[in-house]
C-alpha cells in the first residue's frame, strides 16, 4: 500500500494485496502494536518486535494491561501473528 492511501477507505482487497507482499511480514507487528496502543488506554507494557527483530524466538508479542478493553484483555497476554495463509501451522508452533 502506498503512503498516500486514504486510510478510511482501505478495502479487503487492499489488505490481501498488502498481506501477500514481502514487506507485510515485518510491518504487521508494528501495525498491531500501534493499534493496541491507540485503542487500549490501560496498557502498561507492549513489546511487539517488528522489522528486522521479527526473527527472535518466542511469542510475537507480550502485552500487559490493567483493564480489559475490546481487543486486549486485562493482565498479561501473549500474541502470535503472521501474514501466511496457514494459520494453524503458526498456532501449533
Amino acid at each position: 500500500m502506498s503512503c498516500d492511501l486514504d486510510l478510511l477507505n482501505i478495502t479487503s482487497t487492499d489488505l490481501e494485496t498488502w498481506a501477500n507482499s514481502p514487506e507485510s511480514r515485518a510491518q504487521l507487528p508494528q501495525l498491531i502494536e500501534k493499534l493496541i496502543l491507540a485503542t487500549a488506554p490501560d496498557v502498561l507494557k507492549c513489546r511487539i518486535p517488528y522489522g528486522d527483530d521479527i526473527v527472535q524466538p518466542g511469542y510475537d508479542g507480550v502485552v500487559l494491561a490493567t483493564k480489559d478493553c475490546r481487543h486486549v484483555p486485562a493482565g498479561i497476554s501473549y500474541w502470535e501473528m503472521g501474514t501466511n495463509k496457514n494459520v494453524l501451522a503458526k498456532a501449533k508452533g
